[in-house]
């Protein structure tokens, strides 16, 4: 590497690099979470924790990128790069073997990861920054990686860091037709944006994309029932 800085993208780019993004992303989580596990097989938990966070962090590029697909205005491409960059607007899906050994099983059950009221992703990141150093906090308090007892909560985010780097690659086509779907219930209810997946995934099956069944879509999308 020269000495030259670089400079962050803020712009539009192409679907294709979009779907370009999505996989490298997904191969460096992947890369994040076998050193992960490489470092908890040796003992060394807090840093293994530290190291499934980031490829939590790397694999939730993965769902931003796809929602560039979306951008139609330079703000909307500014505001979804900085939330690329953003550790916590990355961290967000942790929660999400939480939520499913609660029973949630729907997109409506799993609403509370995207939640904005929600502490969930600076609590992650915030566990992240006490793996990997000492500080002085609350009353003059000094913390060190050492101290913290973490060990049942490290299992849960290796758990979840493998859980996020399966899949196959991203292509352009898969992303022309999220496109298709989507971008006109972009500022739809929550209801038509959940038809209007929906109809991509039936898209993407017809197209080879997708081996999911309509029975196992409509069980995703199915409202809540509230009794």
């Amino acid at each position: 590497m020269d000495n030259k800085k670089f400079s962050q993208h803020r712009g539009p780019i192409s679907l294709a690099m979009i779907a370009e993004g999505m996989n490298i992303a997904r191969a460096n989580a992947k890369r994040l979470f076998e050193d992960a596990s490489a470092l908890y097989e040796a003992g060394r938990t807090h840093s293994a924790v530290a190291l499934a966070i980031l490829s939590i962090e790397e694999s939730g590029k993965i769902s931003i990128l796809r929602q560039m697909a979306l951008c139609e205005s330079e703000a909307e491409w500014r505001q979804a790069w900085k939330d690329y960059r953003s550790h916590i607007r990355k961290n967000v899906a942790w929660i999400l073997g939480e939520l499913a050994a609660k029973g949630a099983r729907t997109i409506d059950e799993l609403r509370p990861i995207v939640n904005s009221d929600s502490d969930h992703p600076n609590v992650l990141d915030n566990l992240k920054q006490l793996c990997l150093y000492t500080d002085c906090v609350n009353n003059s308090k000094w913390t060190s990686p050492e101290a913290l007892e973490i060990k049942d909560l490290a299992s849960y985010l290796l758990l979840m860091a493998k859980a996020f780097v399966k899949g196959s690659d991203v292509t352009e086509k898969e992303l022309q037709l999220w496109r298709l779907h989507l971008l006109p219930a972009k500022r739809g209810s929550f209801e038509e944006n959940k038809r209007a997946v929906a109809n991509w995934w039936a898209d993407m099956g017809a197209n080879g994309l997708s081996s999911a069944t309509e029975e196992e879509i409509e069980a995703f999308l199915r409202p809540v029932n509230v009794h």
